[in-house]
């Protein structure tokens, strides 16, 4: 039956079970099953078609020529020789024509089927005579036994992504430096410090004594439905002459519009733990867990498509979240803010957020 290639993207979280229990990774065979929790894949089918699938999404091998979407996020590219192609999902058959497709496949809710070039036939499942044949700009969304034709069209992933910096501050200037009209490594302006005076130490930026507050300009205009992956990677060392989240808050927000919209870092009360604050939403504040305290590395991932935050121990986005919350989605964050409060003191090593930019 031949072999499916899967390729990841970065920031990816995938694991394929094959039927006899044995381990290919980077493999799919008729009866594997792809488990995609977050990111991006690409898989090249025997036939040549080229699907690009976006977690959360299950895919399971059907042959060289066909693929079921449990649910997920997929884009078809068919190239002549493979017309026939089937992708099928738990409502619908969808079968190429010779053509370039997106799906949407969501088991219990609405599915989508959205051509961007040439034509698909689209029946739903045991019903091959209520067939509707789509052409390139069609699109439809079936929910139980009712489909209907959705105005407008949807982004689709076409290519695995790259990561783009667009901004980093490691603090490895001389010591006592001041921050307040300093420059970051990558960004779109100087910091502007708004209270207190905190100054780089040991190549860090320390808050130790009193309360501080700066804010940096940050570029998040590339952030849409398709490069819908934001990333901010916080590195904190040990305050001077302090520990790291004491009896106040510190940490680390994201703005936009001026607004704050998420902090993260000791929220103040919490056990002195690593928490969400999200000023933004409806829900309280809300600590890892497990817990997390003292000197970290954390991750925090925003899809700008959901509005889904969540935080994750270490440079990348790949673990456990161990935070979950919801935010207004569709932000472009405009300024990023390092604080603490009377008592809360911060040291601060590294500071940088990315895009997952599909090209």
């Amino acid at each position: 039956q031949g072999t499916t290639f899967v390729s990841y993207g970065p920031e990816t979280n995938a694991a394929i079970v094959h039927p006899d229990g044995k381990t290919r990774d980077g493999q799919l065979r008729k009866g594997s099953r792809l488990v995609l929790k977050r990111g991006t894949v690409q898989l090249e089918l025997p036939s040549g078609v080229l699907a690009l699938v976006e977690g959360p999404a299950t895919v399971e091998g059907k042959g060289r020529n066909a693929l079921r979407l449990e649910h997920g996020r997929a884009w078809f590219q068919v190239p002549n020789g493979a017309e026939g192609f089937t992708c099928s999902t738990a409502a619908l058959e969808i079968v190429d024509l010779g053509t370039e497709f997106g799906v949407i496949a969501a088991p219990g809710e609405q599915e989508e089927v959205h051509v961007l070039k040439g034509r698909v036939r689209v029946h739903p499942h045991g019903r091959p005579g209520q067939f509707r044949e789509l052409e390139a700009g069609d699109a439809l969304a079936w929910s139980g036994d009712d489909s209907t034709f959705p105005a407008g069209g949807t982004g689709f992933v076409t290519t695995l992504p790259q990561k783009f910096v667009v901004f980093s501050d490691d603090f490895s200037d001389a010591d006592e430096a001041a921050l307040h009209g300093k420059h970051p490594d990558t960004g779109a302006g100087p910091w502007l410090v708004t209270e207190g005076n905190p100054l780089i130490l040991d190549e860090a930026l320390d808050s130790a004594g009193s309360p501080h507050k700066a804010f940096a300009p940050i570029d998040t205009s590339r952030l849409d439905e398709v490069n819908n992956v934001f990333l901010l990677t916080i590195d904190t060392g040990e305050p001077d002459s302090r520990a790291f989240h004491s009896h106040g808050w510190a940490g680390v927000s994201l703005f936009a519009d001026s607004e704050e919209q998420i902090f993260a870092g000791d929220s103040f009360g919490h056990g002195n733990c690593w928490s969400f604050d999200p000023p933004g939403a409806k829900d309280d504040i809300i600590p890892t867990n497990p817990p997390l305290r003292g000197k970290q590395v954390v991750t925090l991932r925003y899809d700008f498509r959901t509005g889904l935050i969540e935080m994750f121990q270490g440079h990348d986005s790949r673990g456990r979240a161990l935070a979950t919350t919801t935010i207004a989605p569709g932000l472009h964050f405009d300024q990023v803010r390092v604080g603490n409060g009377e008592g809360g003191d911060l040291a601060l090593r590294l500071l940088r957020a990315l895009s997952l930019i599909h090209i």
